[in-house]
This record gives C-alpha cells, sequence and structure tokens, in this order.
C-alpha cells in the first residue's frame, strides 16, 4: 500500500511544478501531507494462463485515490501498481464500482493490457476474480482483498468531512465532549475537535455511528467494505447496510449465486469497455 501511496505523490509532483514555476524541493516543501482518498483495491492472489492452466502467476495489485491541499486547493490523483511475478505495471484509467474494477496496463508509456475484476465472497474470503489480457496473452485472476481498517488519522481526516455536512451524529459527539465542547458544526475549528476526539477514541458509540454514515456512500471504498462487511452479514435489514447490500447481495446472505452475479458484471464491465473503444475511433475518424 506504501509503494501506491508515493507513486500518487510522484504523479503529482511534476505536475505541480509545471503549474506553478516551482523547483522539486520547493514544491515539496509548499504542498501539505498527503492523505489516501480512497482504496479501491488492495490483494495478492494469483494469474492463471486461459490457455495453460499450469502456467500462472504470483500477482499483487494496489489502486487508490490520493489528495494533496496545494494552494488553498485540494488535488487528488488516482495511482495503481500491478506485480505480475517480479515484472512491475503501472495500472491507469481505472474505473472502481461497487465490487468491480476496470483498468488499462502500462509498462511506461506504451499500453500491454487489461483487467476487469469482480469482487465476490467465497466460504466467507473476499476474491477479486476476472480475466487480464497481457501481452497478447490471456490470464483469469483469483487474488485475496487485503483487510484494511480506517486509520486513526484517516478517521480525524474522514470525519471532520463527514461532519461538514452538520450530522445529526456529529452534533450529538459535539455536545458530549466535555471540556472541548462545541455545538457550532459550520466552525471549522469545531469539526477538527470532533475528529481529534474519533481519532482518540475510536471505538465511541457515536464515533462509529459516523464511521457508518461515510461509509453508507462509499462502499467502493475498502476501509469501508471492512467496516460493513460482518455487520451486515447479521444485520442485513438494518437501515445503514441498505447501500452496502444492494452492491454486494452475497455479502448479506441474500439468495443470488455468486456465478450469476460475475458473469452479470464482467459482461457489462466488457460491454462499457466496447463502446469506449467504438467511441474513441469515431472521434478518431471524424479528425480524419
Amino acid at each position: 500500500m506504501k509503494k501506491v501511496y508515493l507513486i500518487a505523490l510522484i504523479m503529482l509532483l511534476p505536475m505541480l511544478v509545471a503549474a506553478q514555476n516551482l523547483g522539486m524541493q520547493e514544491l515539496k516543501a509548499a504542498i501539505g501531507k498527503p492523505e489516501i482518498e480512497r482504496i479501491g483495491v488492495i490483494g495478492k492472489g494469483i494469474a492463471i494462463s486461459d490457455s495453460d492452466s499450469s502456467a500462472f502467476e504470483i500477482v499483487k495489485i494496489g489502486v487508490v485515490d490520493v489528495t494533496v491541499q496545494f494552494n488553498n486547493q485540494t488535488i487528488t490523483r488516482q495511482a495503481g501498481i500491478l506485480w505480475v511475478g517480479q515484472n512491475k505495471y503501472t495500472l491507469k484509467n481505472s474505473v472502481i464500482g461497487n465490487g468491480t474494477l476496470s483498468s488499462e496496463i502500462y509498462m511506461n508509456d506504451t499500453k500491454i493490457g487489461s483487467l476487469d475484476l469482480v469482487l465476490v465472497e467465497k466460504d466467507g474470503t473476499d476474491v477479486w476474480t476476472g480475466k487480464m489480457t497481457l501481452n497478447s496473452k490471456d490470464y483469469n485472476l483469483y487474488i485475496l482483498e487485503g483487510q484494511r481498517k480506517f486509520e486513526r488519522n484517516e478517521i480525524k481526516q474522514k470525519f471532520q468531512q463527514f461532519c461538514q455536512g452538520n450530522n445529526t451524529n456529529c452534533t450529538q459527539i459535539a455536545k458530549g465532549i466535555g471540556n472541548r465542547f462545541c455545538d457550532k458544526i459550520d466552525d471549522p475549528s469545531c469539526r477538527e475537535k470532533i475528529g481529534e476526539f474519533c481519532e482518540q477514541n475510536p471505538t465511541d458509540q457515536r464515533c462509529i455511528a459516523i464511521t457508518k454514515g461515510f461509509c453508507q456512500n462509499n462502499t467502493d471504498d475498502a476501509r469501508c467494505r471492512y467496516v460493513f462487511k460482518n455487520m451486515c452479514a447479521q444485520n442485513p435489514n438494518s437501515e445503514d447496510c441498505s447501500n452496502f447490500c444492494q452492491g454486494y447481495p452475497e455479502k448479506c446472505n441474500m439468495t443470488r449465486q455468486n456465478t450469476e452475479r460475475i458473469k452479470e458484471k464482467l459482461q457489462q464491465m466488457q460491454e462499457t469497455r466496447e463502446k469506449m473503444k467504438n467511441a474513441i475511433n469515431q472521434r478518431r475518424g471524424k479528425g480524419d
């Protein structure tokens, strides 16, 4: 994960240098601390040749969105890396959905393949499964999703963002933080105090409520999937679980078969990729 995080930061630096006419060292000093905005996919597994089941490679994958503060602006960049055996590739133009990932695979500036993945549950284990084309060879992918909780500094960051919307749970926490009392949620200093309180007390029920509130609309983040997985399996009809269970029915003990969901989502992803290719070719034809 740290490697993906650093790659995203490296991608940001040249763009800001060009835009602000600063030297690299000056720029590093000027930008704020990078923060992980979203963890789309992280895991390790195996790629099996479509034509020879005895030919396989160990694969590792990570796709994240990272933000930095610069000149009073929030700048976000996505980064993805893929290891196949000892070879490292860059994932670009990634589309992350609820339990889906489509990416193009690059070596330096040359596109050499693509992959489409769907997240399913098998005997209680989350697995990314799908297809990959790499250097004109086809593979079946099976990747165990890494279990990633919110870290304490990330809790503070997300809570400050979420409480900016004057959420009821944030108000309740503001009134219950003792000598750090505040009741104006629209005040940035108040939101900062709430974030600090939950950073130090992540198991407080009020802070857990804010976590659930944030994650309801961010189930494409691996950290939110970790929050909901066990809770929604036991309480699929809970209001907190509505979006999660809609996106991941098998995790909520719904009757739909995994195989049906895999086939349907992979087919949708392939159709979307073909439409994008056709649109690009049409624009190129008009340009000629």
